[in-house]
């Protein structure tokens, strides 16, 4: 700071010379050469002084950046024009200096040197001057010249951003300096009642003002600060602004030298101290530390006299030069003051605070001072945009427009509704249930002004009521936000506010300033006082100046044509900056003030990062590289501020939705998930590494700081908002391109599973999961969220492999808190995690098939080839039947609304990837089942054997079909089949279906010579499915026949035929007698024992059939799938738009069914009384819910009942609950579509064939010149099942064997071993001859 000067008149007078000739070259240079009278009769001027001016060009000084890279959503002030040396007189020159802000605080600049406050303040009490005395011609020279250059004062003054100031002057917080505000005024006032300008700080460029009680402190655009008033709260006045140069910007422990004082981009004063931030984002402050205020740790000890370091920091005491706060590594965009408090709010919208603890001001739950800053963890979420202090309260503006205030609330400063203190930031409640939100606040003393949103330009106010906070006069307190009629501001909107120690301040879109509340100090500027008033209307603080209150009326005095561009309350006094009058008219309109002039006085905006991105992405990086140098910085500060920022980045990507939130919005996550996956293609559209660098930087500090919140709060967040935007910004990071590249995948994706794993249960039961549901489309579900982690669980399962592979396989998986082993051998955690998340993705997909009736993505993209074949399946069904045994099971997925999520997918709560079947393919599943039959079936032959020989037999002794056999043996009649399995089944005990099948066939009472190896087998259940399906007809068709003739005998069908879906279904009109019911059950036997034997059935049954079996409940969807025409009907009647659906549709809540027994069409209702209800628009959702219920449930109930009855007698075990519907629907049918050329690369020869044998080549040659239906003639003649198996065909062991040359015999095929005999024929179209005869009669074994 520079207190002073004490060079001679006349270099003080030519620096001022020499300033006005630049920045008034019209002046005449008789004009420019009255330097004395000039300063003489302005009696005041900023201390600058010409020494300082002439060392600037010669001292080394630190350099400045000229881009702020801190605060990017405020326009930062230009970069202020270097100082230029030289003139013809030879005097340095210097263009006009511009201020910014104006601050008020009571600590210690520095002593006043005699002169610092005046410039050549050389009138005496009678008013003579120093030319007095002279000669006539010359003393009226000098009044000449000194009339030059006040008329070019008022140039300056009318060419540049100009200051006004009002009120309480008794300290000299109005920078008017000894001789008052006028360049003819030598009166010192104790108050100015109406605006005067602030001549010394003329040409400037005021941007920001700030004061205090009795001290102010501004800012000019070219970042320098200047602050005048009772500094030191002992009477030591500077009166005139004094330019601080001097500041402490290292931590203490790297250096403790003083530095130029760095340009600073915003300031704010408390009672006793000072804070401001600089264009870099580096928090500074000074003054009294009395309550840590300063937040720069303890008191200084006074004992640590030797050490160097503390002598540098008292020194900067001593003068209360401006000191860097924290590390420097935080960067703030913006502070606020209270009384004996702090706030200051970084770039990513977090706010720290520091200080007087009393009342709860600080917002950390307590009481107590603190004298670091300290992160406000109640907002650390919430995105805020601005801070505002008041003597002892906060308040905090969030990127959504809620306001949350704390600290004392007395005299209802709070807008709580009541007078009690609050430790911890609070929405006002009254504005959430209005629907209010906000776009500026401001505190005064004990009360709080707010402009509600969205254009509105509504002022809202609430408070101590001497503060006049509702703006008519009145006194009373006001407890809660209270509208400021519009009529008293002119029916004007409000675009700017400012609060002082006990009035408001408001700038209207029209330009004009109006004020209201204590008026004491003449503070408001509305008129003139009535007692003590001199002729430059000025008061005496003892005379008062009217009523102690004042209702909202506009300030007089201002200057007419020019806009005002920001207002601000400071203490008892108020400033008002306004723009240059001619040639530099401002836009009046929503936002007059654009620029950097008041920016600190209103909110941040988030960046238009998707606009910097695409115009990155257009520019030519050659062509237009000075442009991209520009925008590309400016993205990179853009990404690392919002992307780092859990409420800016929830609230960035949030969809319109402060109209009105209905129920249905609490199951949404409220992002806008399009804009999301836009903003991230932009950025990597890009192509500049350093914006993907920051991009992942940001994001890892993100989710490192949800990480630290969810930890921090683990037992105690109860709070739904904070949950909420922890889950939304967890989305919006899960949706990251960077986590699917193998490099930032492996850093990113850990920490994203990390914070899933401090999820509660809540948290991912209520939100994440249903958010996923709800939000997500198909290609952003499967491209960003499930392939990533795909990806990831195949790079740590082959670091796993390979870690295994050196260390040999006998490693010991972790113990989880269920006290078992972790699946997977020795899995890597994060990898186990990583398959939980893919879990819940699975939940996800399930809630939308529940809701919709159709699923996110195919059950396919969760499959893990990778993990399938990576893991010891037998291990890992063992842990299942363990699980199993401990009453634990697999838990369900996919409820109407999941309260909770599966044990399963907690934090060490996995016991075996059999829990997530949905990882595991198809073909894996099927070998766990195949293993699991296998392990029952060596059981039941093993207790076959002991019986046996517990009888004095052995088991290979015993007749085929003996009960003690080791196999379940049956003889079947070709003529009989079905009565003879029905039998056969039916005598047999659910141990003797455990074990494994074989089957002898009789035809006319002569035995087959096929030896059942397993190709038996599987003819005999195609032949009994055939047959159970032979007598299928659709209703038509039966009803017909029953009505020509009553009197058949003809007994219903097991199944009907849906000509449309050409789908079997069980026949309603199906007897219900025990011999009908055992027929079911021998069929779900028959799919059972299929299943159970590995042999593929043609099967028509429709999906529901399998989703029954599964446990699922049919829905429209289903009825669909099954009767096309049925279900369409349905569907229409719910899509019906008219008010006319009774007269339409006619119908009751009735089913008609056509009896076969009594030859009648049976009336059913749907509920009780629903043949008298009539379906209108209001209950045809229950009409379609009952009538699918009655159609795929109700009506088949007993015939379904037996047929899963009969199933699960077989297929009891816990591997059939691994597969989906449409797997066991695969299992059990196998594969319809074929690939020949996926056999033919399996295929295996043998007996002198090989792949280049002239045979072989003819032989596929012919398969693949073959039509579909031969193709899957030949598929069944040589395995004896016309389906490929799960997995496809790729997965069958096929073999073709030489049977010997050239012949006339046809080929022939052992399809228990999946084995072609084929002769060497001689050509190919012999070949393709016996070929076509074989296939023709592939039905049989030996000869017919």
């Amino acid at each position: 700071m520079d207190p002073g000067s004490s060079d001679s008149d006349a270099e003080r007078d030519r620096d001022l010379a020499g300033t006005l000739r630049a920045a008034l070259p019209d002046v005449s240079r008789s004009a420019a050469r009255g330097d004395d009278a000039f300063r003489r009769a302005r009696g005041t001027a900023p201390v600058d002084d010409a020494r300082s001016v002439r060392s600037a060009s010669s001292s080394t000084r630190v350099p400045l950046p000229t881009r702020a890279p801190a605060p990017t959503r405020r326009p930062s002030p230009p970069p202020h024009p270097p100082a230029s040396s030289g003139s013809s007189s030879g005097a340095p020159t210097r263009r006009p200096d511009t201020v910014t802000h104006v601050a008020s605080a009571s600590f210690v600049l520095g002593p006043a040197i005699a002169g610092s406050t005046r410039i050549l303040d050389e009138t005496g009490a009678g008013g003579r001057r120093r030319g007095h005395g002279l000669g006539p011609a010359i003393a009226a020279a000098a009044e000449r010249r000194r009339a030059a250059e006040l008329q070019a004062a008022r140039h300056l003054h009318e060419r540049h951003v100009a200051l006004y100031a009002w009120g309480r002057s008794d300290a000299g917080q109005l920078g008017f300096g000894a001789g008052g505000s006028s360049p003819t005024s030598s009166e010192a006032a104790e108050a100015y009642p109406t605006p005067r300008s602030v001549y010394s700080l003329d040409g400037r460029d005021v941007t920001h003002v700030a004061g205090g009680a009795r001290h102010s402190v501004a800012v000019t655009s070219a970042g320098e600060v200047y602050a005048f008033g009772d500094c030191s709260g002992e009477g030591k006045v500077l009166s005139a602004p004094t330019r601080l140069r001097e500041a402490v910007i290292d931590p203490p422990e790297v250096t403790a030298t003083t530095n130029a004082m760095p340009r600073v981009a915003t300031v704010a004063c408390g009672q006793r101290h000072c804070a401001a931030v600089t264009m870099n984002g580096v928090l500074l402050s000074w003054g009294n530390e009395e309550f840590g205020q300063l937040g720069q740790g303890p008191p200084r000890d006074s004992s640590s006299k030797g050490d160097t370091k503390s002598l540098i920091r008292r020194r900067a005491d001593a003068s209360m030069m401006p000191r860097l706060v924290g590390s420097g590594h935080v960067k703030f965009t913006s502070v606020a003051c209270g009384a004996g408090h702090t706030l200051a709010l970084t770039a990513n919208g977090r706010v720290f605070s520091f200080g007087r603890g009393a009342f709860g001001a600080l917002g950390h739950g307590d009481r107590l001072n603190c004298d670091v800053p300290r992160l406000v963890d109640a907002l650390w979420g919430v995105g805020v945009t601005q801070i505002a202090a008041g003597d002892n309260h906060s308040a905090s503006l969030s990127v959504s427009g809620r306001v949350y205030t704390w600290g004392r609330g007395k005299f209802g400063a709070l807008g709580h509704r009541d007078v009690d203190n609050c430790s911890r930031p609070t929405p006002v409640q009254a504005l959430d249930d209005a629907g209010v939100r906000c776009e500026q606040i401001a505190c005064g003393g004990d009360h709080t002004l707010a402009i509600a949103g969205g254009g509105s330009g509504v002022l809202l106010a609430w408070g101590r009521g001497s503060s006049g906070p509702a703006g008519t006069g009145a006194t009373a307190d006001v407890l809660t936000p209270t509208i400021i009629d519009r009529a008293l501001l002119g029916d004007e909107k409000v675009f700017q506010i400012s609060a002082g120690s006990k009035h408001s301040v408001a700038v209207t879109e029209g330009g004009c300033v109006y004020t209201w509340g204590a008026r004491t100090q003449g503070q408001l500027g509305h008129e003139l006082g009535d007692a003590g008033t001199s002729e430059h209307g000025v008061w005496k603080l003892s005379t008062g100046g009217g009523a102690a209150v004042s209702a909202v009326a506009k300030v007089a005095g201002l200057p007419a044509g020019r806009d005002v561009l920001y207002a601000v309350a400071a203490g008892d006094h108020t400033f008002a900056a306004v723009a240059p009058g001619k040639g530099a008219a401002t836009t009046r309109g929503r936002m007059p003030w654009s620029g950097p002039h008041g920016w600190s006085l209103r909110a941040i905006e988030l960046p238009p990062i998707l606009e910097l991105a695409e115009s990155i992405t257009a520019l030519d990086q050659e062509v237009d590289a000075d442009e991209c140098h520009r925008i590309v910085p400016e993205l990179i500060r853009a990404v690392e501020d919002v992307f780092s920022s859990p409420g800016f980045i929830v609230e960035g990507f949030a969809a319109p939705r402060f109209a009105e939130e209905s129920e249905s919005d609490a199951c949404t996550s409220g992002l806008d998930v399009t804009s999301v996956e836009a903003v991230y293609s932009a950025l990597c559209s890009c192509g500049r590494p350093e914006i993907i660098a920051a991009l992942a930087n940001a994001s890892a500090k993100l989710l490192e700081a949800l990480l630290d919140a969810l930890q921090r709060a683990k037992t105690d967040l109860e709070d739904v908002n904070d949950t909420r935007v922890v889950v939304a910004a967890m989305i919006v990071l899960w949706m990251s391109p960077l986590n699917g590249d193998p490099a930032l995948g492996d850093t990113l994706v850990p920490r994203l599973v990390a914070v899933t794993e401090q999820l509660t249960a809540t948290g991912v039961g209520d939100l994440l999961i249903p958010w996923l549901a709800a939000d997500i489309d198909a290609d952003v579900f499967e491209r960003r969220l499930v392939s990533p982690l795909m990806g990831f669980l195949t790079r740590s399962l082959g670091k796993d492999l390979a870690r295994k592979h050196h260390k040999g396989r006998g490693l010991v998986g972790s113990i989880g808190p269920s006290g078992r082993t972790s699946p997977g051998g020795g899995m890597d955690i994060f990898a186990i995690r990583a398959a939980q998340m893919l879990g819940m993705l699975h939940a996800a997909n399930e809630i939308r098939r529940k809701q919709t009736g159709e699923p996110i993505v195919p059950a396919s993209v969760f499959y893990s080839q990778s993990l399938s074949d990576s893991l010891n399946l037998r291990e890992e069904y063992m842990r299942l039947i363990q699980l199993d045994a401990d009453g634990l099971g697999t838990g369900t997925w996919g409820g109407d609304r999941m309260n909770s999520y599966p044990a399963c997918l907690r934090p060490g709560e996995l016991v075996t990837f059999c829990q997530l079947p949905f990882l595991l393919t198809a073909e894996a599943k099927g070998r766990i089942l195949q293993g699991e039959a296998n392990l029952q079936k060596r059981h039941e032959m093993r207790m076959s054997h002991l019986s046996a020989i517990q009888n004095g037999q052995f088991s290979n002794d015993l007749p085929f079909g003996s009960p003690d056999a080791p196999f379940l043996e049956l003889v079947i009649e070709r003529g009989n089949l079905l009565k003879n399995a029905l039998d056969a089944v039916a005598s047999k005990t659910p141990a003797d279906l455990k074990k494994p099948l074989r089957i002898k066939f009789k035809s006319d009472g002569v035995e087959e010579e096929g030896v059942d190896e397993g190709g038996v087998t599987k003819e005999f259940f195609q032949l009994m499915v055939r047959e159970m399906f032979k007598d299928a007809r659709t209703f038509v068709e039966f009803s017909e026949h029953r009505s020509e003739d009553k009197n058949s005998s003809l007994a219903p069908p097991m199944f009907t035929l849906d000509e449309e879906s050409r789908y079997h279904w069980f026949n309603p009109a199906a007897s219900v007698s025990a011999e009908s019911l055992a027929r079911f059950r021998l069929f779900g036997a028959a799919l059972g024992l299929a299943i159970y034997n590995g042999v593929c059935l043609d099967v028509h049954l429709p999906p529901v059939a399998y989703r029954r079996l599964c446990g699922m409940e049919p829905t429209l969807v289903d009825l669909c799938e099954l009767s096309p025409s049925l279900g369409e009907g349905l569907q229409t009647l719910l899509d019906y738009d008219g008010d006319d659906i009774e007269e339409v549709f006619y119908r009751d809540f009735v089913v008609e069914r056509f009896d076969a027994e009594t030859g009648r069409t049976l009336t059913t209702e749907l509920k009780p009384g629903g043949e008298h209800t009539a379906v209108t628009g209001g209950n045809r959702k229950e009409f379609v819910k009952l009538y699918v219920q009655h159609a795929l449930d109700k009506s088949v109930s007993a015939q379904f009942g037996a047929f899963k009855a009969g199933f699960e007698q077989v297929c009891g075990g816990p591997a059939l609950g691994l597969f989906t519907p449409t797997e066991l629907e695969l299992l059990v049918c196998g594969d319809p579509e074929i690939d020949m050329k996926a056999l033919e690369r399996v295929t295996k020869y043998d007996g002198g064939f090989d792949a280049d044998h002239r045979a072989i080549r003819d032989f596929w040659s012919v398969v693949h010149s073959l039509p579909i239906a031969d193709q899957k003639r030949l598929l069944f003649f040589a395995t004896g099942c016309d389906r490929a198996p799960v997995g496809g065909l790729e997965n069958l062991p096929f073999v073709v064997q030489r049977s010997g040359p050239d012949t006339e015999h046809l080929p022939t095929a052992h399809t228990c071993f999946n084995v072609l005999l084929l002769p060497e024929y001689d050509c190919q179209e012999k070949l393709r001859d016996r070929l076509a005869v074989a296939i023709a009669n592939a039905e049989g074994f030996g000869l017919q």
